[in-house]
């Protein structure tokens, strides 16, 4: 579904190939990303892991694979950064455990490969990241700051 805040409405849009939940989901440049997550199985209700992972293109309203997951990852932390896919931890219900990898996702090359691990195994847990730019110095307040000092004297 996409909300139009114009209109105030919701429009369907086309679903997606796989069918899951529990999934991560991000956008990298001009697409949207479902990453993962798991499903039941209709017949016995076992949940399994999904390992795929979809683009999704508003302007072409198509859900396109790409390259699939290293490693379960049910209820992960994600995060985009530098132009890459960031997956943070997550849950395997066929393992039945938790993960501490970091997996990073390179666009250009259709890759998945393997980060640094976190300090410990975590699920359900939320990611964001906060560009800090450097503080420039304001010269106006240093020549204030200069003449204020001068006065005194």
């Amino acid at each position: 579904m996409c909300y139009d805040y114009r209109t105030d409405a919701w429009e369907e849009k086309r679903p997606m190939i796989i069918a899951r939940g529990w999934h991560s989901m991000c956008t990298l440049q001009d697409n949207i990303y479902s990453i993962g997550g798991s499903d039941d199985n209709i017949e016995t209700m076992a949940r399994f892991d999904i390992l795929s992972v979809e683009s999704y293109s508003p302007q072409c309203n198509q859900w396109t694979r790409v390259a699939p997951l290293l490693q379960a990852n049910s209820e992960s932390g994600v995060a985009v950064w530098e132009g890459k896919i960031y997956i943070l931890g997550g849950y395997s219900w066929e393992e039945t455990v938790f993960s501490k990898t970091v997996q990073v996702y390179d666009k250009e090359k259709n890759r998945w490969y393997k980060g640094t691990d976190l300090p410990k195994a975590i699920a359900g847990v939320s990611a964001c990241v906060c560009v800090l730019k450097p503080k420039t110095e304001d010269k106006n307040k240093k020549t204030k700051t200069k003449n204020h000092q001068d006065r005194g004297r």
